[in-house]
């Protein structure tokens, strides 16, 4: 049976405004693997390339996201080939030494339409991440309408290390023992059930079946961490982690007098863990190979 702590909290989280709410049942068939790219079109955009060209210095652009649009469509315009990558590998919020390439990719612009074969894209991500299944499709479409070719390093950077927050390493009251029914949302494609996942930025999440280093990997998506978080809690085993509302998720409207705790605070006080900024190594993404893409 479904863990029913996740599943309180999800009838909880449904009844706030603005939450998400990710399928917990992955179809089956063609959803046993994940999606390819059934049609795809890209055509270079000289026109915004131009507009930011001409932009007085220091006018900041934000960055151009790709959309997932019903059907198993994703399209953006005025993309770049670098804002592409970052989109496909999960490092759209990661610092821009994070990923190095040669220059033409920051510059030159394309619109880009994609079809995938399904409409499935796998449950949503926090920090604004594609879905997995969406990532591992533009992963495939780099490789093959950009011949893209990458690799990881080890840079040292800041980042975090997840611990435990008590000396007698007592876990909070959002963070129990999964009791396996269902898979996390980092499980990849198959027939299993998925926990059900609920994500409302600064008001919070309950996602279930994740071990502690996929919680790193969760929480690193973060605004508030955006860098890698290591695990260090030694917790074996998978979880169902539920939290309520708390300021680093993203939330615009945060203030010096929010009631809300911090992120920080907030996984001390309801998961028992904490967050302990160090200096380390992350991995980060090098280009090795890329080459413009043929129009169609």
């Amino acid at each position: 049976m479904m863990s029913i702590r996740i599943a309180a909290a999800l009838a909880v989280f449904m009844a706030a405004a603005g939450i998400r709410v990710t399928s917990n049942i992955h179809a089956q068939g063609a959803a046993a693997s994940a999606p390819k790219v059934e049609v795809a079109t890209i055509k270079r955009n000289k026109e915004i390339e131009g507009i930011r060209a001409a932009a007085p210095p220091g006018q900041g652009f934000g960055p151009v996201r790709l959309r997932i649009l019903p059907g198993g469509r994703l399209d953006a315009t005025g993309i770049s080939t670098m804002e592409l990558i970052r989109e496909a590998y999960g490092y759209t919020n990661r610092p821009a030494p994070d990923v190095t390439g040669p220059g033409w990719i920051d510059v030159e612009r394309f619109d880009v339409t994609i079809k995938a074969d399904r409409a499935d894209m796998g449950p949503g991500q926090p920090g604004g991440l594609l879905p997995l299944g969406a990532a591992e499709l533009m992963r495939d479409f780099l490789a093959d309408r950009f011949k893209l070719k990458v690799r990881t390093e080890k840079k040292e950077r800041n980042i975090y290390e997840l611990h435990m927050a008590r000396a007698d390493r007592a876990l909070g009251p959002g963070l129990v023992r999964s009791d396996g029914s269902c898979v996390g949302i980092y499980a990849p494609f198959g027939p299993e059930p998925r926990c059900p996942f609920v994500l409302g930025g600064g008001r919070g999440f309950a996602t279930g079946h994740i071990t502690m280093a996929e919680l790193g990997t969760f929480f690193g998506a973060f605004p508030a961490i955006n860098t890698t978080v290591v695990d260090k809690t030694e917790l074996p085993g998978f979880y169902d982690v539920t939290m309520s509302a708390f300021v680093g998720g993203g939330v615009a409207n945060a203030t010096a007098d929010d009631p809300r705790p911090s992120m920080f605070t907030a996984v001390q006080q309801m998961l028992g863990l904490k967050l302990e900024r160090v200096r380390g190594t992350a991995d980060v993404i090098v280009v090795e190979r890329v080459e413009r893409p043929t129009e169609n």
